[in-house]
């Protein structure tokens, strides 16, 4: 049986057509091979359009305006797996960038989607709890990593991604064993040592830290993060040569390391170098990745106020809002109207001490503000020279009903020496365990004679209370109608008839020392001390440190011993 040759002509027009398209499509796939990648998606967006049911050519597009950002990357991904929804790469695609744009629960469907196409499980869980990791999802980040090393157990890099989701979550001593299996799958990932030393130095263990940190820096020696990491642990070694060094490296590598930038103008403010100190400490932001508060107002550089209105934003925890607060009175008597921005627990006290501004809390709107300034880059303009700190002996004034209440009840404890005490921050992190004590450690202070004890720790401590008070044999003092965490109006009362407060770097030092009160503070040097042997910010505040070899209990009880002799005055 012969074929018709009218059938035939048909039949090559058409194969004609598809070799086209074919072509077409070949073409747009080279383009995209070399690069261009702006050629490619044209040809590709005129090919659907001529051609609306070839599958492959959406396919194709999907991915390449996914790969270039592309907005209709959505509609385009969206419209390829219409023909083919068992597609993994595009279902994983389309997951991702649903997870960018936060829109978590759409995105969690299009990676269901994806692992039940038959995606490679452990290579997309690593790649989704990248990208949560990228949104600060941190714990369900964890979740990904941990989903991946069952299924691959080998993939050092979600050990990795496991070890930094878990170091952002706080959990060091299992973030640290998670960066070790990655690093006995990989030993020369420079990286992952990098993060392991950064790791142990907040642990405490610099000896362990160091070590790891100059193996990653042998390994590369363009390990910016490296250099960065050593540099802040020879910094808190108070080896300030070595430090300088160490992060001049990383800046050179990458000027624009924030957590360099940073802990540089902190060695700089440490020795006293306050021009630069504060130039420096202006990278906080970007190195603690906070937001900038009313970014959309032009920042005060220091010029000429008069008649303008400047809004002070709230930065940081109530301690440093309190030592920064001893600056506004500076900038009040320079402005035409001043807006101060502070944690809502301070409105009320900071309204009574600085009558002449507006107060409000952190994160009002920017109202008629038209200049901005953190509360922490106010000292760069006000506080350039240890000679323009004033010797002021407070700036905040508590209120004064509740003073004379407050008097009454500390009367009523009898005679002796009223001393506040507080021994550790409400933010106990890892990093910060080190500076503090326990109360089962205050013996000594407890026991010299003519000392009422007043409690001025504001977390959850009756327990330790009550075991303290068992322990040492006298009682430690407080009121069930005292909320020592969130009313500051009856702290400030309370603080203001004490003979005396001792407490580490907390809040309630900071309260006292800004009311005008003795303050006894004891902890390591910090920058604060503005390279002397005193906070300048407080007149009447006096350090005690640890010597060579101290823990902080011998610092306590030395400190005991010095309490002897201003107890009879």
């Amino acid at each position: 049986m012969t074929t018709p040759t009218c059938a035939a002509e048909p039949d090559a027009r058409l194969l004609e057509r598809i070799d086209a398209v074919v072509a077409r499509l070949n073409r747009a796939r080279l383009l995209g091979a070399q690069g261009r990648l702006a050629e490619a998606a044209q040809e590709l967006a005129a090919l659907v359009t001529q051609h609306p049911q070839l599958a492959e050519a959406w396919r194709a597009l999907a991915l390449l305006l996914r790969s270039l950002r592309h907005p209709e990357a959505e509609g385009c991904l969206r419209r390829a797996l219409q023909d083919t929804p068992a597609d993994a790469t595009l279902a994983a695609e389309l997951g991702l960038l649903l997870l960018e744009a936060g829109r978590v629960a759409e995105a969690g469907a299009a990676m269901a989607t994806a692992l039940e196409a038959g995606a490679e499980g452990s290579i997309l869980r690593l790649i989704l709890g990248t990208a949560l990791a990228g949104q600060r999802q941190h714990g369900q980040a964890a979740d990904q990593f941990r989903g991946a090393v069952a299924l691959a157990p080998g993939m050092a890099a979600a050990w990795a991604g496991l070890g930094s989701a878990l170091e952002a979550l706080d959990r060091l001593d299992a973030a640290a064993a998670a960066l070790r299996r990655a690093l006995r799958l990989n030993p020369q990932d420079a990286a992952v040592r990098t993060a392991l030393g950064a790791i142990l130095r907040t642990l405490g263990r610099d000896g362990d830290a160091e070590l790891e940190l100059r193996h990653a820096l042998a390994l590369a020696t363009n390990q910016a993060a490296a250099y960065a990491n050593l540099g802040a642990l020879l910094l808190h070694r108070k080896d300030d040569a070595a430090a300088e060094l160490s992060l001049d490296r990383a800046l050179a590598l990458d000027p624009a390391l924030a957590e360099a930038q940073l802990n540089r103008g902190i060695l700089h403010l440490t020795r006293g170098d306050l021009p630069a100190g504060w130039r420096s400490y202006g990278w906080r932001f970007a190195a603690r990745r906070n937001a900038v508060p009313h970014d959309d107002l032009p920042l005060w550089a220091g010029e000429p106020l008069a008649g303008r209105c400047i809004v002070v934003t709230a930065e940081q925890g109530v301690g440093d809002e309190l030592m920064f607060a001893s600056a506004l009175p500076d900038l009040i008597a320079m402005a035409g109207r001043v807006i101060v921005e502070c944690d809502a627990r301070l409105v009320s006290l900071f309204t009574r001490s600085f009558p002449q501004a507006t107060v409000r809390p952190r994160g009002s709107p920017a109202g008629d503000a038209e200049l901005r300034i953190p509360a922490g880059s106010l000292p760069q303009i006000v506080r350039d020279r240890l000679s323009a700190f004033p010797t002021r002996p407070s700036w905040l004034v508590p209120d004064p009903d509740r003073v004379v209440v407050w008097g009454r009840r500390l009367a009523a404890l009898g005679p002796g020496l009223r001393v506040g005490i507080a021994w550790r921050s409400g933010l106990m992190t890892t990093e910060r365990r080190a500076a503090y004590t326990r109360l089962d450690q205050w013996g000594p202070l407890a026991a010299v004679p003519g000392l009422r004890l007043v409690n001025l720790q504001y977390d959850d401590c009756a327990a330790e209370l009550d075991e303290a008070e068992r322990r040492f044999g006298v009682p430690i003092h407080r009121w069930p109608d005292l909320d020592l965490k969130d009313d500051f109006e009856g702290t400030a009362a309370l603080t203001a008839n004490l003979d005396l407060v001792i407490a580490p770097a907390v809040s309630s030092a900071e309260l006292a020392g800004a009311l005008g009160g003795p303050v006894w503070r004891f902890g390591h040097r910090d920058w604060t001390q503005l390279g002397t042997g005193v906070r300048p910010w407080y007149p009447s505040m006096r350090l005690f440190g640890p010597r060579a070899g101290e823990s902080m209990g011998d610092v306590l009880a030395r400190m005991a011993i010095e309490i002897t002799r201003f107890a009879p005055a």
